[in-house]
Parts: C-alpha cells; structure tokens; sequence
C-alpha cells in the first residue's frame, strides 16, 4: 500500500507514546502466552507438513511396492534391508545409509525397532513376497 507523503499521519508517534503503557503490557501478555503455549500451528498446516514429510521419506516408494504395514508383523532387519537393496538395484534407486536415515525412515512409517531371541527387526511392517502368505 502507497500512502502519499502529504498524506501521512504526523500525529502517530504522540498517539503511540500516548498508548505505551497498553503497547507494553499486549507485547508482555503475548511473551507470556508464548512461553506456556508456545506456537500452536494451525490444523491445515499440520496437516500439510505430515504430507510433505511423508512424500519426503525416501523409504516410501519401496514400502509401497514391496512391504506391507501391519501392526503385528515382524521383519529381520536384514530380511527388509536385503530386500531394500534388491529393490534400489533393479529400480536403479540411491539407497538410503543403513543407521539413522534408515531408522527414522522406517519410524516414520510407524515401525518400531524389535529385538527378540531370533535378533535385530522391525515391528509393523513385513515383506509383501515373503513366505507366509502376505498379499502381493
């Protein structure tokens, strides 16, 4: 917006010393607000960050095509990253780091880490191909 200089409110600075003591206590109140609440975003911008955050997990396209997820199920966590590297060679994919980048990929998903008698795995999530009758 353009306000023309003949135009411009000389009397702002005397109106704004006049309402300081109102000024400082909104600007208070509002710091106070923020440190018990902190930022609260709005429904549609946390909306729009989970979807951006799920299209951006660099696991997603494999889960899609090749695992099932499912809260009871069980994988090695060799089972899934044999099968992981299989599936970025044939599809000519850059492979995600085995360590952090691969667990918080996977945790994104919903999976959790599982260690049981048989070793390392992952919870919630299976392989589509392997034996025990998963759909394809």
């Amino acid at each position: 917006m353009f306000v023309p200089w003949h135009s411009a409110r000389t009397d702002l600075t005397a109106k704004l010393r006049a309402e300081a003591d109102a000024i400082l206590g909104w600007l208070v109140e509002g710091m106070m607000l923020y440190h018990r609440e902190g930022l609260t975003p709005p429904a549609a911008v946390k909306a729009a960050t989970a979807e951006y955050r799920d299209e951006s997990n660099p696991l997603r396209e494999w889960v899609e095509a090749e695992c099932v997820l499912d809260p009871d199920a069980v994988t090695t966590a060799q089972e899934l990253r044999e099968a992981y590297e299989r599936w970025t060679h044939a599809w000519h994919r850059p492979k995600v780091k085995q360590g952090k980048q691969w667990a918080s990929g996977l945790a994104a998903l919903g999976c959790t880490a599982d260690r049981t008698a048989t070793g390392r795995g992952w919870q919630g999530i299976a392989l589509r191909n392997r034996a025990g009758g998963l759909p394809l």
